[in-house]
C-alpha cells in the first residue's frame, strides 16, 4: 500500500501543478494588472495601463490634483480594454470651450486643457493627438502582453511542460525499479577485474 501511494502521490501533486497554471496564473496576472501602478510620491504622476505608462500628468484640472487626474484617466481606460469588442481606433477628440476632449463614442477619457498645452509647450489639439497615440501603443503593447489570447497559449505551454514532467515521472517510476532490481540480483555475485596498466608518454 506504501509503494501504491509513493507512485500516486507525484502524479497528484503535478496534476495540482498543472491545475493551477492553467487556471491560476492567468487570474493571478490579472490581479496584477488590475489596478494602475502608483508612481513614487515624489516623481510626475502618470497615466497608466496597469502596469504600462503612457503619458505624464503636470497639471491639475478644476478640483483634480495631478495624481488624481492621472488615476481617474487609467481606470477608465482600463475599464475600456477590458470591455469585449473595443478598439483604441474609435478614439477620437472633440473641441470644447474649456479644452479638448479626448473620447470614445461618447463617454470622455480625459480633457486636455490649455494649461496642459502650455507646460507641454505645442498647441492643445497636438498634445491631444499626441495622447492619443500614446494610449492606441499603450493598448497594443497591453494586449500582445496579457491579452486573453496572450494568456490563452502561456497557459497552453505551463500545460504543455507539466504534461512532459508527467511522462518523464512515468518513465522514472518504471525505469528506475527495474535498475534497482537489477542492482540487487548483483548482489553476492563477483565482477570481473580489470587491471589497467600505467604507461607514459614522451614529449
Amino acid at each position: 500500500m506504501r509503494r501504491r501511494s509513493w507512485k500516486i502521490f507525484p502524479i497528484i501533486l503535478a496534476g495540482l501543478l498543472a491545475c493551477f497554471l492553467a487556471i491560476g496564473m492567468p487570474r493571478v496576472m490579472r490581479a496584477q494588472i488590475s489596478q494602475p501602478s502608483h508612481a513614487d510620491d515624489a516623481s510626475t504622476p502618470a497615466v497608466q495601463l496597469g502596469p504600462i505608462s503612457l503619458f505624464e500628468i503636470h497639471r491639475r484640472s478644476g478640483s483634480f490634483s495631478e495624481q488624481e487626474r492621472a488615476e481617474a484617466i487609467s481606470n477608465r481606460l482600463l475599464q475600456l480594454i477590458k470591455a469585449d469588442g473595443f478598439s483604441a481606433e474609435r478614439l477620437t477628440t472633440k473641441k470644447q470651450t474649456e479644452g479638448v476632449e479626448v473620447l470614445v463614442d461618447q463617454q470622455v477619457i480625459m480633457l486636455v486643457t490649455a494649461q496642459d498645452a502650455e507646460q507641454a509647450g505645442i498647441s492643445i489639439e497636438k498634445l491631444a493627438q499626441s495622447h492619443i497615440d500614446s494610449i492606441k501603443a499603450g493598448f497594443e503593447e497591453y494586449d500582445l502582453t496579457y491579452g486573453n489570447d496572450t494568456l490563452l497559449i502561456r497557459s497552453a505551454i505551463a500545460g504543455g511542460v507539466t504534461l512532459l514532467f508527467l511522462l518523464i515521472l512515468g518513465v522514472f517510476q518504471k525505469v528506475i525499479p527495474k535498475v534497482h532490481r537489477r542492482i540487487v540480483s548483483l548482489k553476492g555475485q563477483k565482477i570481473r577485474a580489470f587491471r589497467f596498466q600505467s604507461f607514459g608518454i614522451t614529449v
